[in-house]
């Protein structure tokens, strides 16, 4: 993975660019701008991890990065509290996967149809 400079909207990096990002760019982004963030993965893996400043061991809420398309969020596994939980009960199926929100499947191909860039 990369560190994330700009978002990916147009589809112009090829679909197996990953980027990385801490948790506080994330939220930035989430808060500034939640669709570009979800388009940018819909065609590109992100991660997202805890801050460095975290020395307890604490966790984030990773619920609204995963809602947002956000497919690899770094939790400390430290530590066993709500977010761990929430964790373990999303992927409790025992798939070791969730499928992409139905919002988020197929944007390439519309991104097609309009004319836009798809990889």
């Amino acid at each position: 993975g990369t560190k994330l400079r700009a978002l990916d909207t147009e589809g112009v990096q090829p679909a197996v660019y990953m980027s990385s990002l801490q948790e506080g760019k994330a939220a930035r982004l989430l808060l500034t701008d939640p669709a570009a963030l979800a388009l940018h993965n819909a065609s590109h893996l992100t991660r997202v991890f805890p801050s460095n400043a975290r020395v307890d061991s604490s966790n984030f809420a990773p619920h609204a990065l995963w809602e947002a398309g956000c497919q690899m969020v770094a939790l400390n596994y430290q530590t066993n509290d709500w977010a761990q939980q929430m964790n373990r009960a999303l992927f409790a199926s025992g798939l070791g996967y969730v499928p992409k929100p139905p919002e988020l499947q197929g944007v390439r191909l519309r991104r097609r149809a309009l004319g836009g860039a798809a990889q």
